[in-house]
């Protein structure tokens, strides 16, 4: 679930570098430093009283909500019992079904533009082939690594096949040198982010401000238990 949350990361990347602050726009200056389920409180603590703040997640502006939702305080905030619950298998769907639909535009964009290939039953099988081979060829390396103490010197070797692997598969999918395919798989990944980023702007300037905001609140952060 946390590997699948880091394409979030970067999708929000910008965000993350903003500080905290109040629905009504008002700076939170502290540190979080817990969050507490339960109440559905964020603790913030100051470096230079080192006294603490409690703020109902309700509270924050969007974009500290959306900050929230993939840092890993809240995401170790979950209760232990049941392991998963509706909240928590709920923002697992949204971090592979968020970033997996912006990485598959991505690839057909790319390979339209670097292939000239239109038909996107291509893209969808070159996208989902792609990471599959490359994200087994990791995840063997990483088991080889542990089990036989292959050292990080195997897991990069692991990550060199799997591309080798990856781009000879895209290749083959749009009739292409084994270069073009790694490349294509290379440029999905910046074209998915600048969409999702240009996506978002566009958002919440085409639509009212409180619409966007009732949208993530009722669709996203109520559904993964942060509200």
């Amino acid at each position: 679930m946390r590997f699948s949350l880091l394409t979030l990361f970067f999708v929000f990347a910008a965000i993350s570098a903003q500080a905290w602050e109040f629905s009504s726009g008002e700076n939170i200056t502290g540190k979080l430093i817990a969050y507490d389920y339960g109440n559905k409180t964020a603790e913030f603590t100051r470096k230079e009283s080192l006294k603490t703040i409690l703020v109902p997640a309700k509270d924050l502006s969007l974009r500290s909500k959306q900050r929230l939702l993939i840092n890993e305080i809240f995401l170790s905030s979950y209760p232990k019992h049941p392991a998963f619950p509706t909240e928590k298998r709920y923002l697992f769907g949204l971090a592979v079904i968020g970033p997996m639909a912006a990485l598959l535009i991505g690839f057909w964009v790319a390979g339209l533009l670097l292939a000239g290939k239109v038909n996107p039953i291509r893209a969808v099988i070159g996208c989902v082939g792609g990471w599959i081979l490359l994200t087994t060829f990791m995840l063997f390396y990483f088991f080889f690594a542990a089990r036989l103490g292959g050292g990080w010197q195997t897991i990069v070797l692991g990550g060199f096949i799997g591309l080798i692997a990856m781009s000879a598969f895209v290749s083959a999918i749009y009739q292409c040198g084994i270069f073009k395919g790694f490349t294509i798989f290379l440029v999905q990944i910046f074209v998915a982010f600048f969409l999702s980023v240009v996506g978002l702007a566009l958002t919440e300037t085409l639509i009212k401000k409180e619409k966007v905001e009732t949208f993530w609140d009722d669709w996203v952060f109520e559904q993964v238990g942060m509200l």
